[in-house]
């Protein structure tokens, strides 16, 4: 514990945990396992260290970690609100998706935290991915029902939460991808979602506008299925995109 090669090594550990599985910087590395280490190895220093670090705020390193079960599923919740009803159901859901919660398959871990040279990419492969699709997909779309209690996307609530002006489809696209996304959206991208999804595949934003602000005046069933439909839509896809997979 005395040679400095174990604090750097743990330091690596943590660095491509939080920071980064592909960009690494030597001379930040090495301050980090210095204080690390002359702080008698408390995780908590090394932690903070990591996290303050200025390749943490990166925009470089940012969406270069594809998201663990847990980050996808708590973060998930609690970018949508859900969380609190939602804490008993996280176990079993963790482990359909391949992190079973405080039961690692054997004493090394989750082969994603250590085996070389996929690291985190080994969450993602032919039944993961449809799992955690699934997943978002039934958050928004029909809920899941806990203790005779249905828990569902608030749609509405979550649009005025993410933007400050969502009755322009604009504003409300880009809020929403830079609230769930680490990655810059293609303009086209959001202009097609726009188009087909916000204003119903028609070509003039006020489609949407009037749809927002007759919900808001005469909040009737047509008035919210008609706004709660396309926001449906509009999350799904872009929880479905690789984009939001990462972090």
């Amino acid at each position: 514990m005395r040679q400095p090669a174990t604090a750097k090594f743990i330091a690596q550990k943590c660095w491509k945990n939080y920071i980064s599985d592909f960009n690494s910087d030597p001379q930040q590395l090495d301050a980090i396992a210095d204080a690390f280490r002359a702080s008698d190895y408390d995780i908590k220093t090394l932690l903070r260290e990591t996290l303050s670090a200025p390749q943490f705020w990166a925009a470089e390193n940012r969406a270069t970690i594809i998201k663990s079960p847990v980050d996808l599923l708590v973060g998930t919740m609690r970018s949508t609100g859900v969380l609190p009803e939602w804490w008993s159901s996280i176990p079993n859901r963790l482990e359909q998706l391949g992190q079973n919660l405080f039961d690692p398959p054997n004493v090394a871990g989750w082969p994603a935290y250590y085996q070389t040279p996929d690291f985190n990419e080994l969450w993602i492969n032919a039944d993961t991915l449809p799992k955690r699709n699934k997943f978002t997909d039934l958050m928004i779309e029909t809920g899941y029902t806990k203790n005779g209690k249905k828990i569902i996307v608030n749609t509405i609530q979550f649009a005025k939460t993410v933007c400050a002006s969502p009755s322009d489809p604009n504003a409300l696209i880009d809020s929403l991808f830079s609230f769930l996304t680490a990655t810059e959206i293609d303009v086209s991208l959001k202009k097609t979602l726009k188009t087909q999804i916000l204003l119903s595949g028609q070509t003039s934003d006020y489609y949407w506008t009037d749809a927002w602000n007759l919900y808001l005046a005469n909040p009737t069933t047509i008035n919210y299925n008609t706004v709660h439909t396309r926001l449906k839509a509009l999350l799904k896809y872009i929880m479905n995109l690789p984009d939001y997979q990462l972090q």
